[in-house]
């Protein structure tokens, strides 16, 4: 399960051939993992940085990441997962949702719910990687009113 099957993501895919090369090495597959949790974070946290200097120069969001080429990014961020352009939506709420399709390497639209992997919430191991927003005035006083036990 994960990134460690054959055709999950392009970059396993361009390595292939050296993979098979090295053999069945299981360090090498956490290794490529981690690198692609943490290639997708620094992709976004710098996506979101763009974004939100978009919208404090424009009073919105921009309707695409697109919009944010080459003013504050050189080019459109890809996905390290599979290749692809970065997810991005703006929200009813006047939010965005930025995320990458995850370990599982399947877009679920941006499902933040946990894999099951970790019994502790961490962003990085939901189904998608969803870019973590601030807590909304509504869910600040949910929380207050039911704390957790």
């Amino acid at each position: 399960m994960g990134l460690d099957r054959p055709n999950t993501n392009w970059l396993r895919n361009e390595l292939n051939d050296e993979l098979t090369d090295l053999g069945s090495v299981q360090g090498l597959s956490r290794a490529l993992d981690r690198f692609l949790t943490a290639e997708a974070t620094r992709r976004m946290a710098i996506t979101s940085i763009a974004l939100k200097r978009y919208q404090l120069r424009h009073a919105k969001w921009p309707s695409d990441l697109n919009a944010l080429v080459p003013e504050f990014l050189p080019q459109v961020p890809r996905d390290p997962v599979d290749g692809h352009s970065l997810r991005y939506q703006v929200t009813s709420d006047n939010s965005f949702l930025l995320y990458s399709i995850g370990k599982d390497g399947v877009d679920n639209g941006g499902d933040p719910t946990p894999d099951g992997t970790s019994k502790t919430f961490q962003w990085q191991r939901g189904r998608d990687w969803v870019w973590p927003q601030p807590a909304t005035p509504q869910e600040v006083q949910h929380y207050y009113d039911n704390p957790p036990k």
